[in-house]
């Protein structure tokens, strides 16, 4: 009788030994599984991605060139090509991306000046250096390098306008009359051709420039205020 019990006792310590035993070897599988391999899996997904971002090119590290450090390059430029101008201090009339490489050209005054007007030329970036933009007929024959007005009187307007969003520049001439009371526009339009590396002119785009910027082109004259919006009373025309 005693026997038995001993080896009951045997059996049943075995079991409870068994079962932790068992128990532990679950646990121990959990905790790698959990707590030990699943963080290295993201710390190695983290290191991946991290190697990833460090292999892209950083688009926006090269440094975007400023106009303002080029005047004395821009004054030998200009002395070479307007060698019949006054030598005037460098202005900046404008500066717009209206090639869309993330550069902004500028408009800038090259010493030429007339009754009412000024003279300006337009200037790019290429390689980091400041040249003046090349033009294009419509045909893509280079044209001689492109000079726009900006000025007025009191019967005649020059001006010109730079546009991103169409990638192109313009000069408007506008010329009054006081008998008729309107304002006549002759407008011209140069696109940018990335192909071509030039600006090309571009007549059929005018339409839509002066919808655009419909405020810089006024309709009417009136003899005692100027250019105006609407329709003046008492008109002879």
């Amino acid at each position: 009788m005693a026997k038995r019990r001993s080896h009951a006792k045997k059996s049943s310590l075995i079991i409870r030994v068994g079962l932790l035993f068992l128990f532990g070897l679950v646990g121990g599988i959990f905790v790698y599984q959990f707590l030990i391999k699943t963080p290295g899996k993201e710390q190695n997904n983290e290191n991946e991605n991290q190697a990833k971002k460090t292999q892209q090119p950083a688009s926006n590290s090269q440094e975007i060139p400023q106009w303002g450090d080029q005047a004395n390059e821009i004054a030998r430029i200009l002395q070479s090509a307007f060698q019949g101008c006054m030598s005037i201090p460098i202005q900046i009339f404008a500066e717009k991306d209206i090639s869309g490489d993330g550069v902004p050209e500028a408009m800038v005054n090259n010493g030429c000046v007339g009754a009412y007007t000024e003279e300006v030329v337009l200037f790019r970036f290429s390689d980091g250096k400041p040249l003046l933009a090349s033009f294009a007929t419509s045909n893509g024959d280079p044209l001689p390098a492109e000079v726009f007005l900006d000025g007025a009187s009191a019967l005649h307007y020059e001006f010109f306008g730079m546009i991103p969003e169409l990638r192109l520049l313009y000069q408007a001439s506008g010329s009054a009359s006081s008998e008729k009371c309107i304002v006549e526009w002759d407008v011209r339009a140069f696109r940018w051709d990335k192909d071509r590396q030039s600006f090309v002119s571009d007549k059929n785009i005018v339409p839509e420039i002066m919808r655009l910027d419909i405020k810089r082109f006024p309709r009417y004259f009136d003899p005692e205020s100027g250019p105006v919006a609407s329709p003046v009373k008492n008109c002879t025309s």
